[in-house]
């Protein structure tokens, strides 16, 4: 019972505490990206004032253009600050799901997310950037005779644009 409880106050405290560095405003915006161990997509990304994450809601395709999944992400960034320039760097933990969506083996991907990335915004509104993540997850596949397995290596990349306001 006890660790039962220190477990919900560490995530309440850490939750607390990337909450306290989030940046107090709302944005909307698309980026791309590509994953050498699922394939690339496109995404709609944004950030609600009222809480401390940056969302992605994505699809992923196949090289053969078929669609593989669909996800989301929540990443939190610990950090902002300027590297040089206009040149700024983020990083922070985060959270991705996706359901794998092709008919031969359906499967739920839960991954925890480690990410890194630069932006830029040439205009006071626009947001430019990169990033990566690092993403080991559990992949629980739906079709007879699969096993629960575990990835430690998934690094999404990905390039956008946020309108902020």
């Amino acid at each position: 019972m006890n660790k039962k409880i220190l477990a919900v106050a560490a995530v309440l405290a850490v939750f607390g505490i990337f909450g306290a560095s989030a940046k107090n405003s709302t944005s909307l915006g698309l980026q791309a990206g590509y994953n050498p161990a699922g394939g690339w997509g496109p995404a709609i990304t944004f950030k609600v004032a009222s809480l401390p994450c940056v969302f992605a809601a994505d699809v992923g395709f196949t090289s053969d253009a078929q669609l593989a999944s669909v996800g989301v992400t929540a990443d939190w960034w610990i950090a902002n600050p300027r590297l040089a320039g206009m040149l700024n760097y983020y990083y922070g933990p985060g959270v991705a799901v996706a359901f794998h969506t092709t008919s031969s083996a359906p499967a739920l991907d839960v991954d925890f997310r480690a990410v890194a990335g630069l932006n830029i915004f040439p205009i006071n509104f626009l947001e430019l950037y990169a990033q990566v993540a690092w993403q080991p997850g559990i992949y629980i596949p739906f079709y007879e005779g699969s096993k629960i397995s575990f990835s430690w290596w998934s690094l999404p990349i990905n390039a956008g644009f946020r309108f902020w306001f």
